[in-house]
This record gives structure tokens, sequence and C-alpha cells, in this order.
């Protein structure tokens, strides 16, 4: 797991009597790499995540180390450089 993503308990996975709800965010092996004329800066390698309804995460991490390409990717605003949604 890459180590930006660290998952809280879930209402619909922690509360009995509820059943898992299936995802509604799959993020497979997504990668992101910009490039400025000869140099390559790898921010993405590699992160997998699902999502459930009603599920909360939090990413966390130092600064530059793509959180906030992780959620543009997310949220549809940016591409990926490898992987799929």
């Amino acid at each position: 797991m890459n180590r930006l993503l660290k998952k809280t308990t879930t209402a619909t996975r922690s509360t009995p009597g509820l059943k898992p709800q299936p995802s509604i965010l799959v993020l497979e092996g997504i990668g992101k790499v910009f490039t400025a004329g000869q140099q390559h800066l790898q921010v993405l390698v590699e992160v997998n995540l699902a999502l459930a309804a009603g599920e909360q995460v939090a990413i966390v991490g130092e600064s530059g180390t793509g959180k906030s390409t992780l959620l543009q990717i997310a949220g549809l605003l940016d591409q990926p450089s490898q992987g799929q949604l």
C-alpha cells in the first residue's frame, strides 16, 4: 500500500448488521510522471485504492509526496500516466 494512504474505520464495514457496500471509486496501478524538458519526476507509483459508499479515508504525507495529484486524478481533474480508474 502506498505510504500516503491510511484507511480509517468505516461505518459500512465496522457496524454489525450492515453489509459492505460495493466500491464506488477504484484506482488500479495509478502512476503519475511530470516531465520538464529532459527531467522526469515520478510522484505516484502503482497506487491502488478502492472506496465503498460511506467509507472515509485520510491521505497524509509530507509536502510534495503526491497527495493533491492523487486527489486530482481521483476527481477526474487530471489524467494518470499509468493505471486505470
